[in-house]
């Protein structure tokens, strides 16, 4: 059996003096008594927790109301003024607890008991209500009571319409308004001053022909015949007009100047440093070839005709290449000391040189070889045979042919193997995409 009964006495929607436009909340008045003895309810300081529910449970809005009076049973308190707390959606507004139009989801959904459940959303229907829970400690008891919640908080969200507030639409009774119009006209607000005033249909800003015709008009895909001159692009070369490729008003290439000059047959823009002029493209821009001029035939022998240009300049000198002793080599080591370090290791037959860093000379050792007499077993590789009758069969793995080679002929692969030919005597066979002479 519940200890206490709670009375609803009414919800009131308060809103500020001026056109009522913005809403206050929602006026609460209930009054509480013990169900036994039917005395009225006393107490100081009572902190009221408001929550405004879905019918499926879920928390809309949240708010604390830390010290509230209950006297002779009466308690009254704003919802919407309270302490909102962190179960109300993020970014929510009171108005928006009440519209039915939005899916809500990541909500805090509870039982009748005030406990969490599964649920996290909240899909509304256009004619659902709400619930209004009150809950709050009286000694060691807790209170906890829901009220339906109909009308009233609709009118919360009346004050809008269709999301548009009252400075969204023209009032009437603000504005001055014309008796009638005659036939034809049109309503028309005047910017300056506000007033509503009637406009003719010849008047400033009306559209009095489309497609050079009047009434009511449909359009085709023909109309734009219709249009006349209208529909032309303006193409020329005065003012006014669209330039054509032609048009002496392109002065400028990306920004350069282009000189006025008329060009003749074959010249070309060239860049003076100040501006594209027109100039003759040379017929012949390159000079000399291997030091000749005119039609010119390469061969392979040309080589000798570029002269000291073939040459390549060593020397100790500026601006000529470094031979191997050049001092302006730091840290390399000259010919002349490089003798001398030879010459003061004085190795003997059968030893052979090799540079000691400690001493930072050239010193020697003997020439050791291993004894490799009356080995058994043949060899493999690029040689083969046993020792005494070994042959060079291969050179890294590619076959050499049996074949002799006569007088200076070399070794050339084939694809398979390497066979003596001639050295040919042209070996560059073509020079510029020709051959011969």
């Amino acid at each position: 059996m519940n200890k206490f009964i709670i009375s609803l006495l009414g919800f009131v929607l308060l809103a500020t003096t001026a056109q009522a436009q913005t809403n206050k909340g929602l006026k609460f008045q209930a009054k509480i008594k013990y169900t036994v003895s039917g005395a009225l309810m006393n107490q100081a300081g009572a902190s009221v927790n408001v929550r405004v529910l879905s019918p499926n449970g879920c928390v809309l809005w949240e708010e604390n109301h830390p010290s509230e009076n209950i006297v002779n049973g009466y308690l009254g308190l704003v919802i919407g003024s309270g302490n909102t707390q962190g179960a109300h959606p993020v970014g929510t507004t009171f108005k928006a607890v009440f519209d039915n139009s939005v899916n809500r989801s990541g909500l805090v959904c509870v039982d009748s008991g005030n406990n969490p459940t599964a649920s996290t959303t909240y899909l509304p229907t256009p004619n659902d209500t709400r619930i209004v829970r009150i809950y709050f400690a009286s000694g060691a008891d807790n209170i906890l009571a829901d009220f339906s919640l109909r009308s009233s908080g609709y009118a919360v969200n009346s004050e809008t319409l269709d999301g548009k507030s009252v400075s969204d639409f023209v009032l009437k009774s603000a504005t001055a308004w014309p008796a009638s119009c005659a036939t034809g006209e049109f309503v028309s607000s005047v910017s300056a001053t506000g007033a509503v005033t009637c406009m003719p249909a010849s008047g400033g800003g009306a559209v009095s022909s489309v497609a050079g015709r009047t009434g009511v008009i449909t359009l085709s895909t023909s109309d734009i015949s219709g249009l006349g001159s209208a529909a032309l692009l303006g193409v020329g070369a005065t003012v006014g007009t669209v330039a054509a490729g032609d048009d002496a008003r392109f002065t400028k290439i990306n920004g350069v100047a282009v000189s006025a000059t008329a060009p003749a047959t074959n010249q070309v823009l060239q860049y003076n440093g100040t501006q594209y002029v027109p100039v003759a493209l040379p017929t012949a821009p390159v000079t000399t070839v291997a030091g000749r001029t005119g039609a010119i035939t390469l061969s392979n022998l040309d080589i000798s005709g570029l002269g000291g240009a073939a040459i390549l300049n060593v020397g100790t000198a500026v601006s000529t290449v470094a031979a191997g002793n050049d001092s302006r080599i730091v840290g390399a080591l000259q010919s002349s000391a490089f003798n001398a370090y030879v010459a003061s290791a004085s190795c003997t037959s059968s030893q052979s040189m090799y540079w000691n860093s400690v001493t930072s000379t050239f010193l020697c050792q003997a020439i050791t070889v291993a004894s490799s007499t009356n080995f058994s077993g043949s060899l493999v590789g690029d040689v083969t045979g046993t020792q005494g009758a070994t042959s060079v069969g291969k050179i890294r793995g590619v076959a050499v042919s049996a074949t002799a080679p006569v007088l200076n002929q070399v070794l050339q692969y084939d694809g398979t193997q390497y066979v003596p030919v001639a050295l040919p005597a042209a070996p560059v066979t073509t020079v510029a995409g020709r051959t011969g002479a």
